[in-house]
């Protein structure tokens, strides 16, 4: 018990020297602000709009929902990036983001998060023509399906 309160307080005080002494670069400890206040905003786009940044910009489709439901589906020549495993997935797929393209980033359905999550990561790392599909693979298979049964 004392070891511990005697470590809480060792840590505590090098958390305030740091603060205290150190840029604020350097911080141990920083004031906690809730993410929404710091995610910026990116356009929502519907399948029409999706067909056509892909067909006429070579527009670039990530998901950022988990592997497994990757996996399970996913819309074709996506790329698999889940915002929750984001700095091991940027590593990996890097090379198959071009500067010069759109961005879409997409998850399960229109009340998913993680797409405008994924599309904040991916500005940090200097790319800003970010769009987000809002209907996410549920507005997918909902396309999909309306094409199978217009078809002739």
């Amino acid at each position: 018990m004392r070891q511990t309160l005697l470590a809480m307080l060792l840590t505590l005080g090098a958390g305030f020297i740091s603060n205290t002494f150190f840029t604020p670069d350097f911080n141990l400890f920083t004031a906690y602000r809730p993410v929404s206040s710091q995610l910026l905003e990116f356009p929502e786009i519907d399948v029409g709009f999706l067909l056509d940044l892909l067909e006429l910009e070579g527009a670039v489709l990530i998901d950022a929902r988990d592997p497994v439901q990757y996996e399970f589906f996913h819309i074709p020549g996506a790329l698999s990036l889940p915002v929750d495993r984001f700095e091991e997935g940027f590593t990996l797929i890097r090379d198959q983001l071009p500067a010069d393209r759109p961005l879409i980033t997409y998850c399960s359905d229109p009340h998913c998060s993680d797409s405008l999550m994924l599309a904040n990561r991916l500005y940090t790392e200097g790319f800003h023509d970010i769009f987000i599909f809002k209907g996410g693979i549920e507005g997918w298979r909902k396309y999909q399906q309306n094409r199978r049964s217009h078809a002739p």
